[in-house]
C-alpha cells in the first residue's frame, strides 16, 4: 500500500490504524491513519464551515507530540481552499471536487459487476462535484411551479407553518447534545468539581439568548463566581468565554471587589492576550463559534450528523482546560471577599 507524501512506504493493510472523531487534548481529529513507528496522518474536513479556533495550529501541535517519524496533515474542503484565515498551512489541501472525486471516479472502474455499490459510488459522486455549489435558478423555478399547483397549496402551506418549529428542534438537538459532550469530557478528565447546566427547553426553544453553562459544583453561597458559557444571541449565532455571574457583574462593588485579585488580573490579561473579546460587566472575554444555527447549511449538518455540536463542545472544552486553574483561584478569592 502506497501513502502519497510518505516515501518508501509499503504495508499491509491489517497494520493500519484508521480512526474517525479521534479525540486529543483541546479536540478531536476528523480521521487519523496511523502505522506505528511508521507514519501519521491527520486531516481535518470541512463542507459548510471554515477552520474552528486555531484547530490546524493545535492539530500541529498533537503531531509533533507524537513518535511517527512521517506525520502529515490534511486539510479537505469542497474547494481545495478557505476563504477564511487559517491558524496553520497545512502540509497539503484537498479537494471534494477534485482529489475525492477523481478517486471516486478510479474505484467506479473496479465495481463494474457490483451493481448496488457501483449505484452508491456514483451517486456520491455525484452529490461530491457539487458540494458547496448554489442550487440553479430553474430548480427553483420548477419547486415554484409544482407548489403552486391547485393541489400542492394546502400542503405546501402545512410545510411552512411546521418548517420553523422543526428547525427549532433540531436547534434543541444541539444544545442537549453539546451538553452531553462537555459532560462526557468532565468524566474523562475525572473533574467532579464542576457541572453543567443547560437552560429549559422551552428557553433553548424560544429565549432570546439560551445558554449552557459549565460552573463550579458545589457554589459558594453567595454565588460570587465566575463561569465558562456557550450562549446564543438573538441572530442564532453561539458564541462562548468566561462570564461572570450576576451577583459579581451587579454588584455596585465591582471593581473594588476585583482589583485586589492578583488572580483574576492575570486571567484577564490572558484571555484578553488570546484576542477574546471584553465586555464588562457580563464577559470578561467571548469570542464567536463561527455557527449560525439558522443558516440552511448548519441546518443541514444539524439533521445529518454531530459535527456542529462538536465544535461547540470542543470550544468551551478548549478554553475550561486552559484557564481553569486561575478560574478556580480566582473564584476562592471571590468567596473569601464576598
Amino acid at each position: 500500500m502506497h501513502i502519497d507524501g510518505v516515501s518508501g512506504v509499503t504495508l499491509d493493510r491489517d497494520a493500519i490504524q484508521v480512526e474517525a472523531e479521534y479525540p486529543i487534548r483541546g479536540g478531536r481529529l476528523d480521521l487519523l491513519i496511523k502505522a506505528p513507528s511508521r507514519f501519521l496522518v491527520v486531516l481535518e474536513n470541512k463542507v459548510f464551515s471554515s477552520e474552528g479556533e486555531e484547530q490546524l495550529k493545535r492539530y500541529r501541535a498533537w503531531l509533533l507530540t507524537q513518535d511517527e517519524p512521517s506525520k502529515i496533515l490534511l486539510y479537505l474542503t469542497p474547494g481545495g481552499d478557505d476563504s477564511n484565515a487559517i491558524s496553520e498551512r497545512p502540509d497539503r489541501w484537498l479537494s471534494y471536487r477534485s482529489d475525492i472525486s477523481g478517486w471516486l471516479q478510479s474505484c467506479l472502474k473496479k465495481v463494474t459487476r457490483n451493481p448496488r455499490l457501483y449505484g452508491f459510488l456514483a451517486a456520491y459522486l455525484d452529490s461530491v462535484r457539487n458540494l458547496g455549489r448554489r442550487v440553479v435558478p430553474a430548480f427553483d423555478e420548477k419547486l415554484v411551479t409544482l407548489l403552486l399547483e391547485p393541489n400542492n397549496i394546502d400542503t405546501a402551506y402545512e410545510v411552512w407553518e411546521t418548517f420553523d418549529q422543526s428547525i427549532r428542534r433540531l436547534q434543541l438537538r444541539f444544545w442537549k447534545y453539546a451538553n452531553g459532550k462537555v459532560r462526557e469530557r468532565l468524566r474523562a478528565m475525572r473533574v467532579d468539581n464542576w457541572i453543567t447546566e443547560l437552560d429549559p427547553d422551552d428557553a433553548l426553544l424560544t429565549g432570546s439568548y439560551p445558554k449552557l453553562t459549565l460552573r463550579p459544583n458545589p457554589a459558594d453561597d453567595s454565588k460570587l463566581y465566575c463561569r465558562f458559557v456557550l450562549e446564543r444571541d438573538s441572530n442564532f449565532k453561539p458564541y462562548y468565554g468566561i462570564h461572570f455571574s450576576k451577583e459579581v457583574a451587579r454588584s455596585s462593588a465591582n471593581e473594588k471587589l476585583l482589583q485586589d485579585i492578583p488572580d483574576f488580573r492575570k486571567l484577564e490579561e490572558e484571555i484578553i492576550d488570546d484576542d477574546f473579546k471584553r465586555y464588562r460587566p457580563w464577559w470578561l472575554g467571548w469570542r464567536p463559534t463561527g455557527i449560525d444555527l439558522r443558516d440552511k447549511a448548519s441546518v443541514l449538518q444539524l439533521a445529518q450528523d454531530q459535527n456542529l455540536q462538536l465544535r461547540a463542545a470542543d470550544h468551551v472544552m478548549s478554553i475550561f482546560e486552559k484557564y481553569r486553574d486561575l478560574v478556580e483561584s480566582t473564584n476562592s478569592a471571590l468567596r473569601s471577599k464576598g
